[in-house]
């Protein structure tokens, strides 16, 4: 190699070297610049939903499913001043410092019948439009049918309004409907069958009443009275409209039982004097049961009227 090229090649040696030697010298910072980030994943936070949280009721409510066994309670149908009115809302003034106790159940002619329908009953209790009942609220027990004049299985269920301040008003609305087809061993309900219950309550201060003097008679014997709730409250066949009634004059001295079969199925409980039930139109096949358990059957039309007495 000639003595020219061996300079040349020592001077292309150093130049590269000393390009090398720049570059290595640059900052950090500075030569950061001309880099392209490449781009590092983080991990997004994921929104994790919060269950919404049952607001507290307007008034203390304790569950007390069997009614017998809530000490110092009153239903609140025993405020009614009128028929219980299962299409419109039923008004009643408590005592503001008065529990009262609200329930209901579902009964079946056996534990089979009982167990196979009461997954599809889905009750419902509200104050003021919020729901609170709860799945746990029924609890089983035996109770006794006056229809079916025996004990029958049943789950009940009860809750106790306490706590009312002086002129408060709620709206409570209690019932159930049907998810399926149920058969109680007695009858069939159709998906949909249901009711609902609707009471405007208000908290007074009621008067207390002054007991005035009486003239003392003499006892009359009466026919036996049979035990019985204190309203008319019909079965949850309901698949028509509830548009007509019936008027029963019970002269019979104490509590009347009424089963009616037609267009719909409604049990009553009766006590003496008139009453006008609400029922669908049509012809109804009824059973009643009195004067200390007389029997009585026959047919009934809405629009009719009919007296029930004892012999």
């Amino acid at each position: 190699m000639s003595k020219k090229r061996r300079t040349i090649t020592l001077l292309l040696s150093l130049m590269i070297l000393a390009i090398t030697l720049s570059c290595s010298l640059i900052p950090q910072r500075v030569r950061n610049l001309f880099a392209t980030a490449t781009p590092t994943s983080t991990n997004t936070a994921t929104a994790t939903p919060t269950a919404t949280a049952t607001p507290l009721p307007p008034v203390s409510l304790t569950t007390c499913p069997f009614e017998e066994e809530c000490d110092s309670v009153t239903a609140v149908d025993d405020y009614l001043e009128e028929d219980l009115n299962f299409n419109n809302p039923n008004y009643v003034q408590i005592p503001y410092n008065q529990a009262i106790w609200i329930g209901d159940y579902w009964y079946a002619a056996d534990d089979e019948y009982l167990e196979e329908a009461i997954s599809h009953v889905k009750w419902f209790f509200k104050i003021d439009g919020q729901d609170y009942f709860q799945e746990d609220w029924p609890q089983y027990g035996m109770m006794f049918s006056y229809v079916h004049e025996e004990d029958v299985p049943a789950y009940q269920w009860g809750v106790i309004l306490d706590g009312w301040a002086l002129g408060d008003t709620h709206r409570i609305e209690a019932g159930y409907v049907l998810d399926a087809d149920v058969d109680d061993g007695w009858g069939d309900f159709k998906k949909g069958d249901g009711y609902t219950l609707t009471y405007i309550i208000e908290a007074v201060e009621l008067p207390t009443a002054t007991p005035t003097a009486t003239a003392t008679e003499t006892p009359t014997p009466r026919p036996t009275a049979i035990p019985a709730t204190s309203t008319p409250r019909p079965t949850a066949t309901l698949a028509c409209s509830i548009n007509s009634s019936i008027e029963i004059d019970n002269t019979t001295g104490g509590y009347l039982t009424l089963n009616l079969s037609g267009p719909a199925s409604f049990n009553f409980n009766l006590g003496t004097g008139v009453t006008v039930l609400s029922v669908c139109p049509g012809t109804y096949t009824y059973d009643a049961w009195g004067c200390g358990g007389a029997y009585d059957h026959g047919t009934i039309g809405s629009g009719e009227s009919h007296e029930f007495y004892c012999y």
